[in-house]
């Protein structure tokens, strides 16, 4: 039947229960704990063993685990393991302390985060020099989506779908932006030794079209074939200054 205790428990054999287990302050266990029903604590719950629950556990204080848990299942790959089917491979070692598994055919398997429509759901990557070196966030204020990285915004998608790369501002689908030389490479790779490299680039009040070798090492480059005045409407073919408007 159930059990209800008033005070706390702490053993380091095992413990069980077929029904309900009500306790007015706090397990701890280094041995095994099997209950068949409801786990319900006023106080704190932990285990240096295994804990298995049959049905749900309720508590107003904390939960410590110091193994691994499993949702789902009783043999969890990783520190948290929700599981609903077996996939058949196991979870990366350097990516293992949460894994969502499910194996069904007519769904899929996903995480969702929650938050007010005037604030952002935010996935944070630190170490030991920095909480927030790295960043995916996604504003519901502001309708867009943020990429950091070295912690710094480096990417942003708005609701509409211009991407910005260099700013928190594009104004087309796509928005190039850099205090130096902003450029967009376009590399063949699959010439081998031969590749070549063509880029969109611009600088000061010029805008470029470059050929380079597949090592970008101006050796045997055609250099700037193209250059764009913004000034005076200048073109230049084989030349970055251009006199006249069309100078070849």
């Amino acid at each position: 039947g159930n059990l209800l205790i008033t005070g706390n428990i702490s053993g380091s054999s095992n413990l069980g229960t077929d029904g309900d287990l009500y306790i007015g302050g706090k397990i701890t266990g280094s041995g095994l704990a099997v209950f068949g029903g409801n786990v319900t604590a006023s106080g704190d719950l932990g285990a240096n063993g295994d804990l298995y629950v049959g049905g749900r556990i309720t508590g107003s204080s904390g939960a410590t685990f110091v193994g691994d848990v499993g949702i789902g299942t009783s043999v969890p790959d990783g520190k948290l393991h929700v599981f609903v089917s077996d996939v058949g491979i196991a979870a990366a070692a350097d990516a293992d302390e949460l894994i969502l598994e499910n194996n069904v055919s007519n769904a899929g398997v996903g995480m969702t985060i929650l938050s007010r429509n005037t604030r952002s759901g935010l996935i944070m990557f630190g170490d030991g020099d920095s909480a927030t070196v790295g960043r995916v966030q996604y504003s519901h204020a502001g309708n867009f989506m943020r990429f950091d990285a070295a912690g710094s915004e480096i990417m942003r998608i708005s609701g509409s779908g211009q991407v910005g790369i260099g700013t928190d501002s594009p104004t087309s689908i796509l928005t190039i932006a850099s205090s130096t030389t902003p450029s967009l490479t376009f590399n063949d790779t699959g010439g081998g030794t031969d590749s070549k490299i063509f880029r969109l680039s611009g600088g000061g009040d010029k805008f470029f079209f470059e050929g380079r070798n597949d090592a970008d090492s101006d050796d045997g480059d055609a250099g700037t074939m193209m250059t764009f005045d913004l000034t005076n409407g200048r073109v230049g073919i084989g030349t970055t200054a251009p006199t006249v408007p069309l100078h070849i």
